[in-house]
């Protein structure tokens, strides 16, 4: 009886975990396509511009994104696994910290060679103006995001 139920709560936890998984996946390509369609909207792109633009901005939006998330999520997980920042030692807190100066060089030079390759594609004034929209859509988002959040904690 006991190993049944057991069973039961490791299925019910299984289940609702990927539930959230795939609820997270969901919203994550409904910001994707929200991003994608914002750029080509303020970019101006013509047709020609957005078909060679968009296969290298995907490419190289992919490794910054993976950089930002995958790698700072290791960072994150030993620091979790430290029970928390006052537990670090200071060597392990340069560790963490030349590894946080890496990731950011990496992206700084993936971001370098996004802008070179665009460069063959799009002129400099529109990759800067690309640079602006992104930061302007993060900025959009945060503040429909933090709307949101308002709204809800009104009703409450």
């Amino acid at each position: 009886m006991k190993k049944s139920l057991y069973l039961s709560l490791v299925f019910c936890m299984m289940v609702s975990l990927t539930i959230q998984g795939q609820q997270n996946r969901r919203s994550n390509e409904k910001i994707r396509s929200l991003k994608i369609a914002y750029i080509t909207q303020e970019l101006d792109l013509s047709a020609k511009e957005a078909q060679e633009f968009w296969p290298v901005y995907n490419e190289f939006d992919k490794k910054v994104r993976n950089l930002e998330r995958n790698e700072r999520s290791k960072i994150r997980m030993i620091i979790k696994e430290s029970n928390g920042y006052k537990n670090l030692s200071e060597e392990k807190a340069a560790e963490i910290l030349s590894r946080i100066h890496d990731i950011e060089n990496q992206i700084v030079k993936t971001k370098f060679e996004m802008d070179k390759q665009l460069g063959k594609i799009i002129s400099k004034k529109k990759i800067l103006r690309l640079r602006h929209i992104e930061r302007e859509f993060v900025r959009n988002l945060m503040n429909k995001l933090r709307n949101r959040k308002r709204k809800g904690m009104e009703r409450n």
